[in-house]
């Protein structure tokens, strides 16, 4: 498995979440949406995928970066409006989902298929890192989130 056959495993568990619009722990879905898989996107793929050095790779990532500080504040207002009892909360979580579905659909169409350009050695370094941010940012919310077993953690680390 590389870092980003892990990170088709959060949007596939992003995607069943958003039809269910299953969104009760906001603080445990942020730390992993943000603190997690954007983490990995943004510290271990996306630099390697703009090292390949094509000019429209690096525009989507731009792009794609600035999608995840779009996310992050419809996210804040989420957990203001939820906090405030707004009814605004009610009627944004589906445009947050369809936005933060959408993202992830750009990013498995227009970069991901990337990845397979780089060297073997390379991925399992970036696996390595993926591990790191997983690890230090919460394993236990990463596997809840995520549905991952720690059998799945142990077999991926090996």
């Amino acid at each position: 498995m590389d870092a980003v056959e892990l990170l088709m495993i959060d949007h596939s568990a992003l995607r069943i979440r958003s039809e269910k619009n299953d969104f009760i722990d906001m603080m445990g879905f942020r730390a992993f949406l943000m603190d997690i898989h954007v983490a990995i996107e943004e510290k271990v793929v996306f630099p390697e995928l703009v090292l390949l050095g094509d000019n429209e790779a690096k525009k989507t990532v731009d792009s794609l970066i600035a999608d995840h500080k779009l996310l992050d504040k419809l996210y804040s207002n989420l957990v203001k409006w939820k906090a405030d009892e707004n009814p605004l909360y009610e009627q944004r979580i589906p445009l947050f989902y369809q936005t933060l579905t959408f993202h992830n659909s750009q990013e498995e169409k227009l970069v991901f298929p990337l990845w397979k350009k780089l060297e073997p050695e390379k991925n399992r370094d970036d696996m390595k890192a993926s591990l790191e941010i997983i690890e230090s940012s919460g394993l236990n919310v990463y596997m809840k989130e995520t549905g991952v077993s720690p059998e799945m953690i142990k077999y991926i680390e090996q």
